[in-house]
C-alpha cells in the first residue's frame, strides 16, 4: 500500500529502520527532521521529505555524492515510504556568513559536488523551476507587505522579475557543461562536521554550476554579496561573470520576497547600474549542452 501522509510515512520508516525517535530538529522547510538512535545507540537523523518524489531525488543525489566527502552520508533509505536515515553531524552548526578564510574551502567543496555526474537518473532542469520560484516570491511579497504594513516593500525586486526571468533563460541556453546541482546551496545547508563543512538538504537539479555559487553569494549580508560571488567563482574555478549573473537573479528573487532584515541593502544593490547590467541577456551563440556523466 502506498502511504502519502507524512506522519504515517514517519511511523513506517521508524519501524523499517528500527530506530528510536527523538525530538524534532530545526531547519526543515518542506521536510520533517528528527533526532533518532539506532538499536545500538548510534545517534542518527531521520528525514521525511514532503513528498516521496522529493525523497527519491534527494536519495539519488546523495548517493552520487557519497564518495565526494562533500555531502551528508545516507546510512539507509526507505524508498517505499520516502524516508532517509542520515549520519548525525557534529557539531552540526550552520556555516556563518562567509569571510575570506572560508571562501576557498567552501568553493572546493562545491567543486567536489559538481565533479560527480548525475548518473542515469533524469533530474529536473534548474530553469524549469524558475516560474514556480517567481510565483512563490510574489506570494511572499504580498504576505510581507501585509504583515509589515509597507506597501512599497520589495518594489525593486518586483520591477526586475521580468529581467531576471530573461537572464535565467539566457544562462540556461548558454550553459556549456550542466552538472548535478545542490539547488539550495546556502549557509543553512552547510553544516560543520569535525573541522570541515558538508552539504545537507539538496534540491537536486541539472544546470549551470555557477548557479550554486550564486545561491550562496546571494545569501550573504548585502554589503558582501558581490565580493563573495567573485571570490567563490575563483575558489570553485567557475566563470566569474556567470556567477555574478546568477547572483543578480537570486538577489531579485530575495528582494521581491522581502523577508530579509537587510532589505534596504538589497534595494541599494539592485539600484546600481552595474548590477542591473548583469540582468541583460548576452548575444546568442550556438552552444552544445552536454551533461557530465
Amino acid at each position: 500500500m502506498i502511504i502519502d501522509d507524512p506522519a504515517e510515512r514517519r511511523a513506517a520508516a521508524v519501524e523499517e529502520f528500527g530506530v528510536v525517535l527523538g525530538r524534532p530538529l530545526d531547519g526543515g522547510y518542506r521536510s520533517s527532521v528528527f533526532e533518532a538512535r539506532t538499536a545500538g545507540g548510534e545517534p542518527v537523523v531521520l528525514k521525511i521529505p514532503a513528498t516521496r518524489a522529493e525523497a527519491d531525488a534527494e536519495i539519488a543525489a546523495l548517493a552520487r555524492w557519497r564518495d565526494s566527502g562533500a555531502a551528508v552520508r545516507v546510512l539507509a533509505a526507505d524508498e517505499r515510504h520516502g524516508a532517509l536515515l542520515l549520519e548525525r553531524l557534529r557539531p552540526g552548526t550552520a556555516l556563518p556568513p562567509l569571510d575570506a578564510d572560508a571562501i576557498l574551502p567552501i568553493g572546493q567543496l562545491l567543486a567536489r559536488l559538481h565533479a560527480c555526474g548525475p548518473g542515469d537518473r533524469l533530474f529536473d532542469r534548474l530553469e524549469d523551476g524558475y516560474a514556480a520560484a517567481e510565483e512563490q516570491a510574489r506570494r511572499d511579497l504580498a504576505y510581507e507587505r501585509r504583515q509589515r504594513n509597507e506597501s512599497s516593500r520589495g518594489e525593486a525586486g518586483l520591477a526586475l522579475l521580468g529581467a531576471a526571468a530573461a537572464t535565467v533563460e539566457d544562462l540556461a541556453r548558454s550553459t556549456r557543461r550542466p552538472v548535478l546541482l545542490h539547488g539550495d546551496f546556502t549557509n543553512k545547508n552547510l553544516l560543520a562536521s569535525g573541522q570541515t563543512f558538508v552539504a545537507i538538504d539538496p534540491i537536486p537539479r541539472i544546470g549551470d554550476p555557477c548557479a550554486d555559487a550564486g545561491h550562496l553569494a546571494a545569501a550573504q549580508p548585502a554589503d558582501r554579496i558581490l565580493d563573495v560571488a567573485a571570490a567563490l567563482a575563483t575558489a570553485a574555478d567557475l566563470d566569474q561573470e556567470r556567477v555574478l549573473r546568477w547572483t543578480a537573479v537570486l538577489l531579485v528573487i530575495q528582494d521581491c520576497q522581502a523577508w530579509r532584515d537587510d532589505q534596504d541593502g538589497l534595494d541599494r544593490l539592485l539600484a546600481r547600474q552595474g548590477l542591473r547590467s548583469l540582468l541583460r541577456p548576452r548575444p546568442k551563440t550556438t552552444t552544445a549542452r552536454q551533461v557530465s556523466p
